[in-house]
């Protein structure tokens, strides 16, 4: 029979949660200096991506950017400059 198989257990005792929580006393601003650093690495990808778009316009002309296309390429510097 299933009651023979079924065991019961006290799992409802392990969430029972206080009706008073106590504030948080938590410290989030660990970062300190780091944000520095993340200023410098998208100053480099500015960067990096604003060099391909001028590049890109420089060489429209070539067949490997026209392969390319300029157009495509220049969203995927805008794209990435959206994501940075």
């Amino acid at each position: 029979s299933l009651s023979k198989t079924v065991f019961p257990t006290n799992l409802v005792s392990y969430n029972l949660i206080p009706i008073e929580l106590p504030p948080p006393d938590i410290d989030q601003h660990l970062i300190g200096n780091l944000k520095y650093v993340g200023y410098v690495c998208y100053g480099v990808v500015v960067l990096c991506a604003l060099s391909c778009v001028i590049w890109t316009g420089y060489h429209r002309k070539d067949i490997v950017v026209q392969a390319a296309q300029p157009l495509f390429l220049a969203m995927v510097a805008g794209g990435v400059l959206i994501t940075a």
